[in-house]
């Protein structure tokens, strides 16, 4: 019997379908474009073994620079080959405390948190919004300006994916008034299946 490719076997989704998506490539694009103006070149980036986002951003990087945690066996070894990034295996909240402890970057310029889940989904060890507090709380998000993405699955309860960002952009509001920083939403809003940036 023919071994399945290590690149669909163990992931955190489905990554050989996002290989060739448009919309996918139009989200990387927007964030490329965008993170190209910061002045702190660190990126936290939750990618999949094909490193799409990952290579996006390397014509502006080092690969030392993009920084993806992934706790999937499969999906880490190929993201540590992959030569676009420094893969980490472990789940974001354990990359966020290690950075924190001095074991990472310090701040970040660029974060992609390319959910594969609603926000309260628990798929690894914490909910989307338990690593975004988390993310604030520690002072992850350089002061000198950082572009924030998230991708969020859309719950099964909202066909408009409206509630869903209405308590994210909630929730970042409430994150930076504690933590004195100011927010400007994009306008780009790249909704593909179930899926949105």
């Amino acid at each position: 019997r023919k071994r399945k490719s290590a690149r669909k076997m163990l992931d955190t989704y489905p990554a050989e379908e996002k290989r060739h998506c448009p919309h996918k490539r139009r989200s990387n694009e927007v964030l490329a474009d965008l993170s190209s103006c910061v002045v702190c070149k660190d990126a936290l980036v939750l990618d999949a073994a094909t490193a799409l986002t990952s290579r996006s951003l390397i014509s502006m990087r080092n690969p030392a620079n993009i920084h993806v945690p992934n706790p999937c066996d499969d999906a880490h070894r190929a993201l540590s080959s992959s030569g676009v990034c420094t893969a980490h295996h472990c789940s974001l909240s354990e990359f966020l405390s290690k950075c924190a402890d001095g074991a990472g970057p310090r701040r970040f310029g660029t974060i992609y948190l390319d959910y594969c889940s609603n926000m309260k989904s628990r798929r690894f060890s914490t909910t989307p919004e338990e690593d975004l507090k988390k993310l604030f709380s520690l002072e992850l998000l350089s002061p000198e300006g950082c572009v924030l993405a998230i991708t969020l699955l859309k719950p099964p309860d909202d066909a408009y994916y409206e509630s869903q960002f209405c308590k994210l952009r909630n929730l970042l509001t409430i994150l930076c008034v504690e933590h004195k920083l100011a927010f400007l939403v994009h306008d780009v809003h790249n909704r593909y299946g179930d899926f949105l940036t």
